[in-house]
């Protein structure tokens, strides 16, 4: 996928929310799960999620779609590579609080 269709799909489905995002290699975030949809389009090198521990790993030109509710980690980049990625959120039944 290209950013522009990332650009194009997150509009379309409602995704208001952007965040550009680097995470250092070896970063990881611990088993949670967040209030809105997220979708992420990785620009540079890999990141994992693993949803309900099935990991999966998504590199540059990958798109990942995480719903509401959906627990997950997180894991950055490897070797000494880490991740530059884009995430839109999207607030089920437009109700939106802090995260």
């Amino acid at each position: 996928m290209e950013r522009a269709e990332f650009e194009q799909k997150r509009q379309a489905e409602g995704y208001t929310e952007l965040f550009d995002r680097q995470m250092e290699a070896g970063g990881t975030g611990p088993e949670h799960s967040h209030e809105f949809d997220a979708l992420l389009f990785v620009l540079k090198g890999e990141m994992t999620i693993a949803c309900n521990g099935k990991p999966e790993k998504f590199r540059a030109g990958d798109l990942c779609s995480v719903p509401a509710g959906t627990m997950h980690t997180e894991q950055f980049g490897s070797g000494t590579a880490g991740v530059h990625y884009l995430a839109a959120w999207r607030y089920p039944s437009g109700v939106k609080t802090q995260p």
